[in-house]
């Protein structure tokens, strides 16, 4: 008797924790998918004002800064002038 149902039990607790998992593997594909839509439409505006920052502000903040930095060290030799060094 212990032949026949330790097998027959192992079997079915196989096939049940298949479908468990079969069922949990598509849960989380389905739950991954729809977080995925929620982020990108919910962080697309935010993206784009990222990206405009990106193309637009960088690039004229390295100018200001190469300007401010020319325009402090042009400041720093002349006082170096001044003190004759």
């Amino acid at each position: 008797m212990e032949a026949s149902v330790v097998p027959a039990f192992e079997t079915s607790c196989k096939s049940m924790f298949e479908q468990v998992d079969a069922t949990f593997q598509k849960a989380m594909v389905e739950h991954a998918t729809v977080a995925q839509q929620q982020f990108e439409s919910a962080h697309s505006p935010l993206a784009h004002a990222v990206r405009v920052c990106m193309l637009v502000l960088c690039p004229a903040s390295s100018l200001l800064i190469i300007y401010l930095l020319t325009n402090i060290l042009r400041l720093c030799f002349q006082e170096l002038y001044v003190w004759g060094l």
